[in-house]
C-alpha cells in the first residue's frame, strides 16, 4: 500500500491547502468590514524657512545654500476604528505636499509613528516639530503653498496593506527665508 512518507506528504498537502484557504478568507474579510472614522484635527502652529547647507556622507559641507522648512504642529486623531482582529499595526505619518516650478508634485514625510496596540491609537500631539529634515530639492521654496495631511498604512496579519488619510489642512504659504541654520 502506501508507505509512511507518502501518507505524511498527503497529510501536509491537505493541511497546507486548508491553511491557504483560511488565510484567503481572512484577507477577503478585511475588505468587507467597514471602517467609520471621524477626520482628525490638524493645525500648523508655525512654519518657518531658513537658509542652510547640508553635509554629505563624508562630513563635507555643500557649496550651495538651500532652504530648510521648520514646522510646529498639533495632531488630534482617533485611529482606534482601524484596529480589528486582522490588524497587526498602523504606520502613521505626517506629510507636507507642495508644488514648485521645477517640481510640480512634492511629498515630504516630516513626522511618523508606529502604533502597535489599539489603546495607543488615539494620537494627541501638541507642539510637535519636524522629526525629519524638510529641505527643498531645488534650493528655494519660492513662496510655494503646502497642504499637510495625516496618512496611515494598516498592516494586517494576513492580506494586503491598505492606506488612507485621517485629516488634511488648508493650503499654507511658505514664508521668505529668515536667518540661517547650521549644517543639516
Amino acid at each position: 500500500m502506501y508507505n509512511v512518507v507518502q501518507r505524511t506528504n498527503a497529510v501536509f498537502g491537505l493541511a497546507t491547502s486548508v491553511l491557504m484557504g483560511l488565510m484567503a478568507a481572512i484577507a477577503l474579510s478585511s475588505f468587507i468590514i467597514p471602517v467609520e472614522m471621524k477626520p482628525g484635527s490638524l493645525k500648523i502652529n508655525s512654519l518657518n524657512v531658513a537658509l542652510g547647507r547640508t553635509r554629505d556622507g563624508y562630513g563635507r559641507a555643500s557649496t550651495a545654500e538651500s532652504e530648510f522648512a521648520f514646522a510646529r504642529f498639533d495632531i488630534q486623531a482617533d485611529l482606534r476604528p482601524l484596529f480589528h482582529w486582522n490588524t497587526k499595526q498602523l504606520f502613521v505619518y505626517f506629510v507636507a505636499e507642495y508644488a514648485t516650478a521645477d517640481h510640480p508634485h512634492n511629498e515630504v514625510v516630516i513626522w511618523d509613528r508606529i502604533i502597535r496596540r489599539k489603546q495607543d491609537a488615539r494620537v494627541n500631539i501638541g507642539g510637535a516639530k519636524n522629526k525629519y529634515r524638510f529641505k527643498e530639492i531645488s534650493g528655494k521654496f519660492n513662496n510655494a503653498t503646502a497642504t499637510f495631511s495625516l496618512q496611515y498604512n494598516v498592516m494586517p496579519w494576513v492580506g494586503v496593506l491598505t492606506t488612507g488619510e485621517a485629516g488634511r489642512t488648508s493650503a499654507i504659504q511658505f514664508p521668505a527665508a529668515q536667518g540661517r541654520v547650521g549644517y543639516q
